[in-house]
């Protein structure tokens, strides 16, 4: 059955209209809007389960007022009704904008994994903050730059320590964006460069491999990556602060690129291992056995770093399908995503609802040790750029040097928007034209239709080599 065509999901999306019916957030966009983003984005990580889904749609209704409760219980049910109050209150939490980093930072975590009572709020709250962090360009900069900080340094820890890597993932990107756009810009101009090659040389390793375990009647699973942008710049920073050189396009870096081969049992899991060892070239000193010597939080796998080509290295994983299902999914959330679609009578329901009931504090439990460990690793330093970074409304990067102005961020758009500007919105505040541009700036550049050509002293006042081309241009001096 689709749960997109459930009667259950349909009503809860009209009572999310009728609820919110003229209520508009800062991007201007209706607020229901965003709650249904929050349900599709769970739905693509595969979570299933009807009265989550139902839970996201409604996240926000108790903002309305307590009176919505009784409605929402005698339509949805009592777990519905509960995911929301427990989502109302980690909302009510205040979470100050350097709190995360300071010495208390482990309290707060275990504070807010103790008040969402359930996985679920806590996957929900997590989607949540991962459309604000992707609309956040209506807000102010100082706005938007706490969001992104507590998206990195807070809820994409959190993510990791209950075992939510995916969401994890997207939280670290998105901040990384808004943070340190000059770093993400580079990063993603490096590796949209390097793709080409990378995808083609996984590709045929990915064939041989295959072929190789095929033969041997080994039926494995395999899956190639790249590491995410914001993994690849935390891991460089921490080459640098160590007095390694990661080297200006991350070339020095041995394990950007990755392969995960999961197979049935773990005798399979070494003979692949020995397989590769016959076929590639190992780098030294970077094999681990967490299969032997499994992780505190149980995970399992053997790790081992290979040489492919000259230039590109891969990081395989092996695996079995158990290992992989908690490493991807942590010890009960791999349940979530494995519940059915049917009703609440299914058996995967009740499996996962007994999951709760015999383990309620499965994710209260983990020790401060664990937390220490994850958090330790979110600390992101930028290295001084003669750049700036800037954000069109729709969230693209510009690229500038230091000193340009307005009039050289429209023309970096487009010459005939440089030739109309007027004027700019930077910050949601009305600017002239001889504003200088600063890091993370969200810009709107205003126009006249009227307006064909640059003004005659705009000369004077741009510091890049397009705009002045282009002004020279238009006012035809050579």
């Amino acid at each position: 059955m689709n749960i997109k065509q459930t009667k259950r999901i349909e009503e809860a999306i009209q009572v999310a209209k009728q609820l919110h019916e003229g209520h508009k957030r800062a991007s201007g966009e209706y607020f229901y809007e965003h709650t249904i983003r929050v349900y599709d984005k769970l739905k693509k990580l595969g979570v299933k389960d009807e009265d989550t889904l139902i839970a996201a749609i409604l996240h926000q209704a108790l903002e309305i007022g307590p009176a919505v409760e009784a409605e929402i219980a005698k339509k949805f049910g009592p777990d519905v009704l509960k995911m929301i109050q427990n989502y109302k209150k980690l909302s009510d939490i205040k979470i100050e904008q350097d709190s995360p980093k300071k010495y208390n930072e482990k309290y707060v975590l275990q504070t807010y994994i103790n008040t969402a009572d359930d996985i679920r709020t806590l996957v929900i709250r997590l989607a949540d903050k991962i459309d604000n962090l992707e609309t956040s360009f209506a807000l102010s900069k100082e706005k938007r730059l706490d969001n992104a900080h507590k998206a990195l340094y807070f809820y994409a820890p959190l993510a990791r320590i209950i075992g939510m890597g995916k969401l994890a993932v997207q939280l670290e990107n998105n901040a990384f964006k808004i943070m340190f756009p000059g770093d993400y810009r580079h990063l993603e101009r490096v590796f949209n460069k390097r793709l080409p090659k990378i995808d083609k040389t996984t590709y045929d390793l990915e064939k041989l491999i295959r072929s190789l375990l095929e033969e041997h009647n080994i039926n494995a699973k395999i899956y190639c990556r790249t590491k995410h942008l914001y993994g690849i710049f935390r891991k460089a920073n921490y080459w640098r602060s160590m007095g390694r050189n990661p080297g200006r396009n991350y070339e020095n870096m041995h394990d950007l690129v990755g392969m995960r081969i999961v197979v049935n049992n773990e005798e399979e899991c070494y003979f692949v291992e020995n397989t590769l060892n016959q076929l590639l070239e190992a780098v030294e000193d970077q094999r681990k056995d967490y299969i032997r010597k499994p992780k505190q939080s149980g995970y399992k796998s053997i790790h081992n770093v290979y040489k492919v080509t000259k230039d590109i290295w891969v990081e395989i994983q092996i695996r079995t399908t158990q290992m992989n299902d908690l490493a991807e999914f942590g010890p009960a959330a791999h349940l979530l995503y494995k519940i059915g679609d049917k009703d609440s009578d299914s058996k995967a329901v009740h499996k996962f609802k007994k999951y709760l009931m015999e383990n309620p504090l499965w994710f209260k439990e983990l020790n401060f040790w664990e937390m220490e460990k994850a958090l330790e690793e979110y600390k992101p330093t930028t290295p001084f750029s003669k750049y700036v970074y800037a954000f069109t409304p729709k969230g693209d990067i510009i690229e500038l040097p230091k000193g340009s102005n307005i009039i050289d961020f429209a023309y970096n758009v487009h010459t005939s928007l440089g030739h109309s500007c007027v004027g700019g919105m930077v910050n949601g505040q009305l600017v002239k034209l001889s504003y200088e541009i600063k890091d993370g700036d969200h810009v709107e550049i205003k126009t006249l239709k009227s307006k064909k050509k640059p003004g005659s002293d705009w000369l004077n006042m741009v510091k890049t080599g397009r705009a002045r081309s282009s002004i020279r241009k238009a006012l035809k001096i050579k």
